[in-house]
């Protein structure tokens, strides 16, 4: 960490969630979307609580709404239509009426194909060549600034047809299995200790504001192999170490103080 803000500055605005008051300070990069993730957790009631029965319709003029203008915002407000497209999936999904719920359960196999295909082409198109071919194409009619709003439509539909498509399979059961199970539950492990983890011996620092500082030129890469003997092996073994622990103590005190109140 830089001398200022320091580590103290970092744990306490991270520990507290100040980003909401605009304090940027951070020491773990990838958790400057918790507090958008808490944020949204508190948002969520008061809208099924206010619009009830409307809510689809609701979100999704506010998901529509914040498309539109999230492409020049922060990477925070970016966020606000994927957690929305979750709640429309979900709320489809769980409603028998829906005149399209049939539908979905008779094709859910290429639906959810539809929607894997539809992230492999974003992939693609987001290829710097590719990139550069849709930059070209879009300019002459005005919308060379919205190739962000572009890409979002794309990945939030192709969400959306992964979720619905994906519930309705009859074999979504049968990939439950314990090595995938396992890293469901160590996967906010994961999240915390990826970037710690990745950048331990290379040149790598934060600046406290969400962004890297190079300390010293970076080493050739090592190969692919790397990758899956050394990081991927760290990162299950300490992920799951910080989950027993940190967070399954804390899980089970939390069930304890519940089953008290009850």
């Amino acid at each position: 960490m830089r001398s200022d803000p320091t580590v103290f500055h970092g744990l306490i605005s991270e520990l507290f969630m100040f980003q909401i008051f605009g304090f940027p300070y951070l020491v773990n990069l990838p958790s400057w979307s918790i507090y958008v993730e808490v944020l949204f957790y508190l948002f969520l009631p008061l809208c099924l609580i206010v619009f009830n029965k409307n809510i689809v319709k609701v979100l999704i003029v506010i998901m529509v709404s914040s498309l539109i203008v999230g492409h020049s915002a922060d990477r925070e407000f970016q966020l606000i239509p994927f957690f929305i497209v979750g709640i429309i999936a979900c709320e489809i999904t769980r409603n028998s009426d829906w005149k399209y719920s049939t539908f979905i359960k008779e094709h859910a196999r290429y639906i959810f194909l539809s929607g894997l295909i539809l992230f492999a082409l974003d992939i693609i198109l987001t290829h710097p060549p590719a990139l550069l071919w849709l930059k070209t194409m879009l300019n002459p009619i005005g919308l060379a600034t919205s190739i962000n709003t572009i890409r979002y439509i794309d990945l939030l539909l192709g969400f959306f047809l992964i979720l619905t498509g994906g519930y309705n399979l009859k074999c979504r059961d049968n990939i439950a299995l314990y090595p995938l199970t396992f890293l469901g539950v160590i996967s906010y492990s994961l999240f915390l200790w990826h970037g710690f983890i990745i950048t331990y011996d290379l040149p790598v620092g934060v600046d406290g504001f969400g962004k890297l500082v190079y300390t010293g030129k970076l080493p050739e890469p090592k190969g692919t192999m790397i990758y899956f003997m050394l990081y991927i092996p760290s990162l299950i073994f300490f992920s799951g170490l910080s989950y027993l622990v940190i967070e399954r103590p804390f899980l089970k005190l939390k069930a304890k103080i519940k089953g008290k109140s009850n």
